[in-house]
């Protein structure tokens, strides 16, 4: 699943997005851009983990949403990561 083309489409939209697309035409589309790439990877690499498509799946998408809906959540994340940022 790590090798799958999918996987290597989402590293590669998230790498250049991130290091091209966001200073160039930084707005909504991009944003949203990574924030799928970013999910699906995140998803991915759960998934291989625990062995769990589903599982990781839900806990990715939860997680992802509490950050991005709720300023503790996006704080208690921001304390384990450095990509991490409270929602304006």
């Amino acid at each position: 699943m790590l090798a799958h083309p999918a996987t290597t489409g989402a590293v590669m939209v998230l790498a250049v997005n991130d290091h091209l697309g966001k200073g160039r035409a930084p707005g909504w589309l991009t944003g949203r851009a990574s924030d799928v790439a970013g999910v699906f990877l995140v998803a991915v690499l759960g998934s291989a983990l625990i062995g769990r498509r589903t599982v990781a799946l839900a806990a990715t998408t939860l997680a992802f949403t509490a950050i991005k809906t709720s300023r503790t959540a996006a704080a208690l994340a921001a304390g384990c990561s450095v990509i991490a940022k409270p929602p304006e």
